[in-house]
């Protein structure tokens, strides 16, 4: 059962008599399955889709019950472009972020005249949804998409010699940054189609959290005395 068969079926019940015990059956296993699948708080929105808000007199039911059946196919309409949940858990924040959102948003406010840094910020941003869906393989690309898009700001134009040339402590975890994410990268890039295949994990790619928001920092900071 999905969205789209319940829409169908409730076009076909628009012209059910209103007393049928395949309309109430219809709601049910409707309620169920947004139960189900979405936060709780859309099934109250369904039942007021449904509800017919008032007594009806003679000779209204019909038209009554056909308003209330489109207003329940627009709302199921609708709630194809919301998240669904898992284990009451929204799925697109099941894993929380891989960049701190404070960092992301202190990225957002920099305001430079030398660098326009929108496509950076949308890696971040594609990097975190990625992150939270389980999406490890787009995160190990745009790991290495920020690496090679950022060292002009720097004043370089490799990450190699950005890390040649950070400070002491800040370059031992970029130096760790550059060396084992890209060849990860690479791997899920580069190799071959095979007979068996293996998918990068969450272990593969949580190391690198750390390193990856120290190196945003300093994006921050650099940009911030421009």
């Amino acid at each position: 059962m999905n969205i789209d068969q319940l829409i169908e079926e409730a076009s076909k019940l628009k012209n059910t008599d209103y007393s049928s015990p395949r309309i109430e059956m219809w709601k049910k296993r409707t309620k169920e399955f947004v139960k189900l699948h979405y936060d709780p708080e859309y099934v109250n929105i369904l039942e007021d889709a449904l509800s017919w808000g008032r007594v009806i007199v003679p000779g209204e039911g019909p038209s009554m019950h056909l308003e209330a059946m489109n207003r329940a196919i627009e709302f199921l309409d609708n709630l194809k472009h919301e998240p669904k949940i898992s284990n009451n858990k929204i799925d697109s924040s099941e894993n929380g972020e891989f960049l701190d959102k404070n960092t992301l948003l202190e990225l957002k406010s920099i305001k430079s005249e030398k660098f326009d840094t929108k496509k950076l910020l949308k890696f971040c941003e594609e990097l975190n949804d990625s992150y939270s869906r389980e999406n490890y393989l787009s995160c190990t690309l745009l790991i290495r998409a920020v690496l090679n898009h950022i060292p002009p700001i720097f004043g370089h134009t490799s990450f190699s010699q950005v890390v040649a040339h950070s400070g002491k402590s800040i370059k031992k975890v970029l130096s760790q940054l550059g060396q084992s994410s890209r060849p990860i990268a690479d791997l899920h890039t580069h190799i071959l189609i095979r007979k068996k295949e293996q998918l990068p994990s969450k272990h593969q790619i949580e190391p690198y959290k750390p390193s990856f928001e120290i190196l945003i920092q300093e994006i921050i900071n650099t940009l911030s005395i421009d």
